[in-house]
């Protein structure tokens, strides 16, 4: 018996074909350069550019109107009207309104806007109002005429404003 399992154990050498490591070879990387292929062409259609994208980009517009409170005496008019308004202001569109009628007037002054809500003009939010030198604070909304880089006249809070703006308005009428 002992000389038959040794001779089973000799006939069962595993025989490999060099030409099926060939073919296994082969299909993996079939295989791999469809998977490749496939992702590619995935990619490739949803990266595609839409005709609206291939036309030529507009420009950036910057919008000069809102300005920070830091940067409230250095713009390029020599006299122009700064409207310093506080979030809880609620006569904004009436302050427009008016302001779109002093617009319409020529030889008007230009205006331009500080929110005071804004990150970067926290600092000038104060108990007390000052328009005194460098340390600016705003209690309540204020209208601001500047000229020659010098705070000139101010109108503080609501009435004052409303007031201010009707005799703009008359003013140049």
């Amino acid at each position: 018996m002992k000389s038959i399992k040794k001779k089973n154990k000799k006939n069962n050498k595993i025989v490999v074909n060099s030409n099926d490591e060939v073919t296994k070879l082969v299909q993996i990387t079939m295989i791999i350069i469809v998977i490749f292929v496939a992702f590619y062409a995935i990619t490739s259609l949803l990266t595609t550019k839409n005709e609206d994208d291939l036309k030529e980009p507009t420009k950036a517009t910057i919008q000069y109107v809102e300005i920070l409170a830091s940067n409230m005496l250095m713009q390029k008019e020599n006299e122009y009207y700064v409207l310093v308004m506080f979030e809880k202001d609620l006569y904004k569109e009436l302050y427009e309104s008016y302001f779109e009628q002093y617009r319409a007037i020529p030889g008007s002054l230009s205006k331009y806007d500080v929110n005071i809500a804004n990150v970067f003009n926290k600092g000038y939010i104060g108990e007390i109002s000052n328009f005194k030198g460098s340390e600016l604070k705003f209690k309540d909304t204020t209208l601001v005429k500047i000229k020659d880089q010098k705070i000139v006249d101010t109108h503080e809070g609501r009435e004052e404003i409303i007031k201010q703006l009707k005799v703009m308005i008359q003013y140049k009428n």
